[in-house]
């Protein structure tokens, strides 16, 4: 029996549009995440009013219409999603201190309702890494009461969470147990927060990524994160992380990966496109959902 994944893609830019998209065989769905939109409005103040912060001019409402289009009459289901947050901790989740909470959430809907609704979007992934002083009751009270708010006006149809192991038990797990069904997938970042057992990477990184995935049990995906960005591979490397996924999509519990390509990346990573490189997704990803049971 064929167990078809998920295959999720963070750009900066239109390097989406060059995805090869395996048959609806092996790949159910698609996922493009835009990265990322930031309350942060040039003048550091942090109060509800995103912005993508992406290459505007290459990723247009048309460019995103036309790649959807493309699938249409496929059973390939394609989604894209605004990403909110920040890389590394620059741009951290903050709420200004003269503003109240209500008020955040007021205008975060309101930005990100003409975000979605500008660029024909699916739906929202929360993905910070860095976080303000004394704002994790903030973080999961404001982001969840936002996406709750913009499920139930059907504004959105899907929405998602980031974590890694830095940011998971203090700021994305009790978001998911105080507002559980409300994510419909959590992209578990690998590579951040976590250094595997010396002499036993493999199997550290492995028990890590599935001792996460067994505390969400109400997620329809769980997905493994990695990335294409070279000062990301300080502790799970690209051949660590591949030799550790090729495992990992043995068990049913992990429905796909994720992949974050937010500059060009540097050799020796696969490139999308290259000749000399693997194309994503990787034929791994084909393999397993081909062979799982």
């Amino acid at each position: 029996m064929v167990q078809s994944r998920v295959f999720r893609y963070y750009a900066s830019d239109d390097s989406f549009q060059t995805l090869h998209i395996p048959e609806p065989e092996y790949v159910r769905e698609v996922q493009v995440c835009l990265a990322f939109a930031r309350d942060y409005d040039g003048i550091n103040s942090t109060k509800g009013k995103y912005i993508p912060y992406w290459d505007t001019e290459k990723v247009t409402p048309e460019v995103i219409t036309n790649f959807k289009e493309r699938y249409e009459v496929s059973a390939l289901a394609v989604n894209v999603l605004v990403s909110i947050g920040n890389n590394n901790n620059q741009f951290p989740f903050n709420i200004d201190a003269g503003i109240s909470r209500d008020a955040w959430i007021t205008e975060a809907i309101r930005s990100l309702t003409g975000i979605v609704r500008d660029y024909h979007l699916d739906g929202i992934d929360v993905n910070y890494e860095g976080f303000g002083s004394g704002q994790q009751g903030n973080f999961v009270h404001c982001i969840g009461e936002v996406i709750k708010k913009l499920k139930q006006d059907g504004v959105i149809t899907v929405a998602s969470i980031a974590p890694n192991a830095d940011t998971n038990d203090n700021h994305y797990f009790p978001l998911y147990q105080r507002y559980p069904g409300l994510f419909d997938s959590v992209v578990f970042q690998c590579f951040k927060g976590f250094t595997p057992e010396h002499h036993h990477e493999v199997d550290s990184l492995k028990n890590k990524i599935l001792a996460i995935a067994n505390t969400y049990n109400q997620i329809k995906d769980f997905l493994v994160g990695y990335s294409a960005i070279r000062e990301d591979w300080a502790k799970v490397s690209p051949s660590l992380f591949f030799l550790a996924i090729s495992d990992l999509l043995r068990n049913p519990i992990i429905k796909g990966i994720s992949i974050k390509v937010l500059v060009t990346p540097s050799p020796p990573f696969p490139q999308p496109g290259s000749l000399n490189c693997c194309i994503w997704p990787p034929p791994v990803l084909m393999y397993h959902s081909k062979t799982s049971s």
